[in-house]
């Protein structure tokens, strides 16, 4: 195992947290994502990933907080944008849900655009 060759490997860590959190094993899929937070605080995946489980675990509050965070350390994160205006909505924050899924929205239709152009250049 990774975590045990190198604990200090970041993406060890929240990938193991994704794989126990399918498992539904969730608190301690939430201690691998705080250890790659720890290891390595500017890693929005994880707080991504931990803002999900926190918020199936109905502690929305911090769920938000850890959305807020991927999306300052990576913008254009549709998952987290969606994932924070459902939370918002949860706790009656409509607007700022509202933008947030619209955000969400114009990211993934940008994305879906952009995989439909033809090839810079095409192959003959």
């Amino acid at each position: 195992m990774a975590i045990k060759l190198r604990p200090d490997f970041v993406v060890a860590h929240n990938n193991l947290g994704n794989a126990l959190s399918a498992e539904r094993k969730t608190e301690e899929a939430i201690s691998h994502y705080k250890m790659a937070i720890e290891l390595d605080p500017d890693y929005a995946e994880a707080h991504y990933n931990l803002g999900n489980d926190l918020l199936s675990m109905r502690e929305t509050e911090e769920a938000i907080s850890h959305y807020k965070t991927a999306i300052r350390l990576k913008p254009d994160h549709t998952g987290a944008h969606n994932n924070l205006g459902y939370a918002l909505t949860v706790l009656g924050r409509i607007k700022e849900a509202d933008h947030h899924l619209q955000v969400a929205r114009n990211l993934e239709k940008n994305l879906r655009s952009d995989q439909s152009r033809e090839p810079v250049f095409p192959v003959n």
